[in-house]
């Protein structure tokens, strides 16, 4: 009877231990599980902002060249335009 006993009480014991075991492993997986989460969110957030200032960087380079052949533009008018004002001064004065 004493032997049986022991058998339960050793039996029982050991089911504790594997269910603490478990609690443990899964406690340990949950808290693994909740850190990869939060590096994949940060990675992906990342990656977001790297391709929010590529656009920007890529949209401010087009707007510069875009400004630069402008006043370009604008330059070759202002000569042209002072070229015509000398000539048509130059015919109107004797």
């Amino acid at each position: 009877m004493m032997r049986q006993d022991a058998h339960e009480k050793a039996f029982e014991i050991q089911v504790l231990g594997q269910r603490d075991g478990e609690r443990e492993t899964e406690r340990i997986y949950q808290e693994e599980l909740v850190k990869l989460t939060k590096q994949y969110h940060d990675k992906c957030n990342e990656q977001q902002i790297e391709h929010r200032k590529m656009v920007a960087r890529t949209n401010n380079e087009t707007r510069l060249q875009k400004m630069t052949k402008r006043a370009a533009c604008v330059d070759n008018l202002k000569v042209l335009s002072i070229n015509q004002l000398q000539q048509n001064f130059d015919k109107d004065t004797p």
